[in-house]
């Protein structure tokens, strides 16, 4: 609905500035899973439900595939990464890097199916991601 509702006008930028702090609480809280294991929320922290069950989506994820994580040696987040293809600098940050592979997290609940654009952006994302870190992406 949102999609429609703002289809053919400007974005209100107090909606814009909501998404970017829901969408970096969610980076925060995860990253600090990762390094942890514990999902600590600061107290008085505001936090909209459709991202709380993300969290919740992505910690039970997390959670079941412990072993999987435990298994790649964790080395960072917000891990800027760059590539020269056919002599053109490419670069990009990751969110999760593992020693074999690197974790893409996600907030927007955007369905690809339905956005042919969309699903291109982050297929390119993807794909840059690999070329500068030759490993594996998983999407969250």
């Amino acid at each position: 609905m949102k999609l429609i509702e703002y289809e053919d006008k400007q974005i209100p930028e107090i909606v814009l500035q909501r998404a970017a702090k829901n969408g970096k609480l969610f980076h925060q809280i995860i990253q600090e899973f990762i390094q942890t294991g514990e999902e600590d929320l600061a107290p008085g922290t505001e936090i909209s439900p459709k991202i709380q069950k993300k969290l919740q989506e992505t910690i039970y994820f997390l959670e079941k595939n412990k072993k999987l994580l435990n298994n790649h040696c964790f080395l960072g987040s917000e891990r800027l990464h760059h590539a020269f293809y056919k002599g053109v600098l490419v670069a990009t940050y990751v969110d999760l890097e593992f020693a074999d592979c690197i974790v893409e997290l996600k907030t927007n609940n955007i369905k690809m199916h339905e956005s042919p654009l969309t699903l291109l952006s982050f297929q390119i994302q993807l794909l840059i991601q690999h070329l500068c870190t030759q490993k594996e992406v998983y999407l969250l």
